[in-house]
């Protein structure tokens, strides 16, 4: 019988078999570049007459993705119709249920411009409509695959051997640390959990500054330092709250305060009205309010002392007028964007850290603005160490390189630089070019040109690494780029992609209809992460139809018949050698390899 208020109109197949048939139409769309369209496809029937928690779960699936395919949220509203707003607003208020950072971030973002552009109103109603719920009743949220960590038994294996993966989804440290405080058998019910923490907080309060200092971005292992010497509870630091206060008023994120604490943490005991004071002396001197916030982060100690005439701050500060006002690079980066102005400033920190002398390079710096919008802090830090160690004293380093940028573009650890236009450019006379390209032109040949071009452009570098990717390579330029493209679309992370090419070059030589037909099988059919391709890119290698798709289906014999009596990764078994996986299948029955060679092997 149907619950009041409910009208179980459809069997819960058919709302399924609905679900899937938009899902398919919205990855469609998002090909074609249209997210906005998706998300109304999304939105379009989305209020399920039924407390199904399995059509709640698989709608909130499709309508997640969508919204992750939002980039431009204001072009998102400006074509989506006020018709959509309340519904909206309830998925976004499921999406920060889940506690999933880049999810929430998503979901905030908008958030923010849906209550600008509908009203407190629209708040309202979604929250008072208990009738048209999309949450489920329990607290576990199930996460697309495109997002989810490789954290289920079957990709446990894959996980452990990516280091660099890290669930984004983990709790706070302080609150792990005091959860495991708290004695509670393991099969306690909500009602056990709420006597066990009446009884347990009065003697153990719960230290604010810990989680405090998580929040505004301190790593976890500089939180319990930061804490350890101050009380339990905030308000007894007045100074601390009232310049924080102070800061959050002016515009600092949130988020980004840990980095200030972490260099200058006297700035947190400064009065409020002495930081109020050089925030608007920053602001006098030209830059505005966003400008000013990024300059602090990448120089904190522009808030803890005055910019006295001709003293360090000042001489700094003279240098950044010249560069963000008088050559107009402020102008070049949106001003409500704190994080490109912070990376901006913290480059241009890397000079004077290296040795470049305060308030002589305002002008080399605003003539090269190129540098501090396109390369990265590391690789200018790589060019100046490298003139370091040829004995070039470091005050003069910083004006040289900057006096010449063509220095950027080569890469001056790899001897494979060494290339007619660049020997020509450090100046060896033309004809000593020719006679050294006839005695070593195997060395010096341009032959590595548009895979060259490819791989600086996705980041690959040009180092040894690079070249044994090149050399591994069998297409255009533009035929690599397409397959890149393609391997982003399908949500994988860039960074990630790089380094799955430095490890499995030949992943690019197959065709994107290849690409995506192996990337959909594995995620969809396999059931495992894009973590566990980061971790086994060699699986994109694979033959599809003579290898992965046989192993698989014999696993699944196996499973069917219930002879798997332990889970484990089927990545595992598809990436096996031949002789490991009959081994593997001999160790489950004595009669598996000879079904698989019979009924199952290609």
């Amino acid at each position: 019988m149907a619950t009041v208020g409910f009208l179980e109109d459809e069997n819960l197949e058919a709302i399924i078999t609905r679900i899937e048939h938009k899902s398919r139409k919205i990855e469609s769309l998002l090909k074609q570049s249209k997210p906005v369209e998706a998300l109304k496809t999304a939105l379009e029937g989305s209020l399920l007459k039924t407390k199904d928690e399995r059509c709640k779960s698989a709608n909130w699936i499709v309508v997640h993705r969508a919204i992750m395919a939002i980039k431009d949220v204001d072009a998102m509203f400006s074509s989506l119709d006020p018709e959509y707003y309340d519904i909206l607003m309830k998925y976004l208020y499921r999406g920060l249920a889940t506690g999933d950072r880049p999810t929430c971030d998503q979901c905030l973002k908008i958030h923010e411009k849906l209550t600008e552009k509908a009203g407190l109103g629209c708040i309202l109603r979604s929250l008072a409509d208990t009738i048209n719920t999309v949450t489920c009743a329990t607290a576990t949220v199930r996460v697309p695959w495109w997002r989810r960590s490789a954290c289920s038994p079957t990709t446990s294996t894959a996980r452990a051997a990516s280091p660099s993966s890290t669930p984004t989804t983990s709790p706070p440290t302080p609150l792990s640390a005091f959860a495991a405080q708290v004695p509670l058998p393991r099969d306690a019910a909500v009602a056990d959990l709420r006597c066990a923490l009446t009884r347990f907080l009065p003697y153990h309060p719960v230290n604010e500054f810990e989680f405090f200092f998580e929040s505004i971005g301190l790593p976890a292992s500089s939180c319990a330092a930061a804490s350890s010497s101050r009380g339990i509870f905030l308000s007894d630091d007045a100074p601390l709250l009232a310049a924080v206060s102070t800061l959050i008023h002016f515009g600092f994120p949130w988020t980004k305060l840990g980095l200030l604490y972490g260099e200058k943490s006297s700035i947190f005991s400064s009065v409020p009205s002495c930081l109020v004071a050089r925030l608007r002396a920053l602001a006098a001197r030209g830059f505005h309010q966003v400008c000013v916030v990024g300059i602090c982060l990448a120089f904190p100690t522009a808030l803890t002392v005055d910019a006295e005439p001709g003293g360090e701050i000042d001489r700094l500060l003279q240098d950044l007028r010249t560069v963000f006002v008088d050559f107009s690079l402020a102008e070049r980066v949106p001003e409500d964007n704190v994080d490109v102005f912070l990376q901006i400033c913290r480059r241009i920190r890397v000079f004077y850290d290296l040795g470049s002398s305060r308030g002589t390079m305002g002008e080399l710096m605003g003539m090269n603005r190129r540098i501090f919008l396109e390369l990265d802090e590391e690789a200018i830090a790589q060019k100046l160490k490298f003139f370091i160690k040829l004995g070039m004293e470091e005050e003069k380093v910083g004006p040289f390189i900057l006096g010449c940028p063509d220095i950027f573009d080569f890469n001056l650890e790899n001897p494979i630089i060494a290339m007619p236009e660049y020997l020509k450019h450090v100046g060896l006379d033309k004809n000593e070019v020719i006679l050294l390209t006839q005695r070593i032109g195997e060395r010096i040949s341009t032959r590595f040109g548009e895979g060259k071009m490819w791989e600086e452009g996705a980041d690959c570098g040009q180092n040894k690494a690079t070249v044994r990717c090149l050399l591994l390579l069998y297409s255009k330029s533009d035929r690599l780029q397409e397959r890149f493209d393609c391997l982003l679309e399908m949500g994988l992370d860039y960074s990630t992609l790089c380094k799955m090419i430095s490890t499995a070059p030949k992943l690019l030589n197959q065709n994107k209809e290849m690409l995506y037909e192996k990337v959909n099988f594995l995620c969809n059919d396999v059931g495992c992460s894009l973590d566990c391709l980061d971790s086994y890119p060699d699986l994109l290698c694979l033959d599809l139809e003579n290898r992965i798709k046989p192993r698989y289906k014999m696993l699944n014999w196996l499973k069917e018949h219930g002879l798997l009596k332990k889970l484990f990764s089927p990545v595992t078994d598809l990436a096996r050698s031949e002789k490991s996986f009959m081994i593997n299948l001999y160790s489950v029955h004595p009669a598996a390899p000879k079904q698989w060679l019979e009924c199952f092997s290609i």
